[in-house]
């Protein structure tokens, strides 16, 4: 098993690309590939945006990557990535994380959301212009349908929040006719406008109960999730987002067993900051001898 949390490797916060483009430098690095050592350098652009649009922490080792995976992005020859920037009006050699986060990544994801990812992967890996235009003005479809399902979705929970008497610490709500694809968008809406936890939930095509959650207010979800164990089937994530599985038994406890771990956790549920020291100034630094 490869996993940046175990061992004593020094920054486990790794999105999944990044581990596998580390595992990718590893074999390299052994010479028996027929690839030159560096050469990796030029798929960074592939790992930024996973980096990015994952939402892992952009500290250490994650901030290295996303930034020289700007730098290849602004220069890569992906004919499918140039027919994406362009369709959305983007400038390449200005590329910024927001352009990743929000129009990219979207857009990317919309494939798995909405019909199969291997249309995003066909994109990506394109290298005839017209075929990787056809993907792309797929892929721009299936994200306006994305849009509208959301806009839907998000719609029917402030219906739902309205009636209730007060918002408790940690929002869950769901319903078995929502995409467990869409559900962590609309997750992200929520959590920002009531700066609180968010736990959604619908059921996918084989009638499995499937959620996203996202932080709101500086809590963490995994902690959440950890603490409340014993509802879910599942459940996984860092401290900002996180996916869960569940019974249809446990499912009207969850609220319950979620506010519950947030009252019992305190202020362990809150994320921890992170403060980076570049250089350890003394005294005599500032004033001299």
């Amino acid at each position: 098993m490869v996993n940046p949390k175990l061992g004593d490797y020094p920054f486990p916060h790794l999105c999944g690309a990044g581990v596998v483009y580390k595992v990718v430098q590893a074999l390299i690095a052994t010479g028996n590939y027929n690839i030159k050592v560096g050469q990796e350098k030029w798929w960074l652009d592939m790992v930024g945006i996973a980096t990015i649009a994952d939402m892992v922490p952009l500290v250490g080792e994650n901030r290295v990557l996303a930034s020289y995976g700007l730098k290849v992005l602004r220069k890569s020859r992906r004919p499918g990535l140039q027919k994406l920037l362009t369709k959305a009006r983007i400038n390449q050699s200005f590329l910024t994380e927001e352009d990743v986060g929000f129009t990219i990544g979207p857009r990317i994801n919309a494939a798995s959301r909405m019909d199969d990812p291997e249309h995003a992967f066909l994109m990506l890996t394109a290298t005839d212009p017209g075929e990787a235009s056809n993907h792309v003005e797929h892929l721009e479809k299936l994200n306006n349908e994305r849009k509208s399902a959301v806009a839907i979705m998000t719609k029917e929970l402030h219906a739902r929040l309205k009636q209730l008497e007060e918002i408790p610490n940690v929002l869950v709500l769901g319903n078995p006719l929502w995409r467990p694809a869409l559900v962590g968008l609309a997750a992200n809406k929520l959590a920002e406008e009531y700066s609180r936890p968010v736990f959604l939930w619908g059921r996918d095509g084989n009638n499995v109960i499937k959620g996203s959650c996202r932080s709101g207010g500086g809590v963490s979800v995994v902690r959440l999730m950890e603490t409340a164990s014993a509802v879910f089937q599942e459940h996984g994530g860092h401290h900002m987002s996180g996916g869960f599985s569940i019974n249809d038994e446990h499912i009207f406890s969850l609220s319950t067993a979620l506010n519950q771990a947030f009252c019992t956790l305190g202020s362990e549920a809150l994320i921890p900051t992170i403060y980076e020291v570049d250089y350890a100034l003394s005294l005599e630094d500032v004033f001299g001898e």
